[in-house]
């Protein structure tokens, strides 16, 4: 475009010595300690169902999982509706 001017200003920030919130966060982490667990990622696990078991409540025993009561029923072909069998094998994660 003839006659235009463009300016570009590029910032940058380094975060260090000089910005006391980075550093105050920076100084509370440490490496783990052998007594520390470290986080374990999710499994899944097959689990053979007993008398009362539902998938409100092995979604209650799992891990806390964004609407974990679908997500149960997903994998195991049972959503939207179906309830378990006693002695019947599904999935579940923990």
């Amino acid at each position: 475009m003839p006659g235009a001017r463009f300016f570009y200003r590029e910032y940058r920030f380094y975060p260090g010595k000089d910005d006391p919130a980075f550093m105050a966060i920076a100084r509370t982490v440490r490496a783990l300690g052998e007594t520390d667990n470290p986080p374990q990622p999710p499994a899944l696990r097959i689990h053979r169902v007993r008398e009362g078991d539902t998938f409100s409540s092995l979604a209650k025993a799992g891990r806390e999982i964004p609407d974990a009561e679908a997500v149960l029923r997903l994998i195991n072909l049972r959503y939207p509706g179906g309830e378990l069998a006693p002695g019947r094998l599904v999935k579940v994660i923990e």
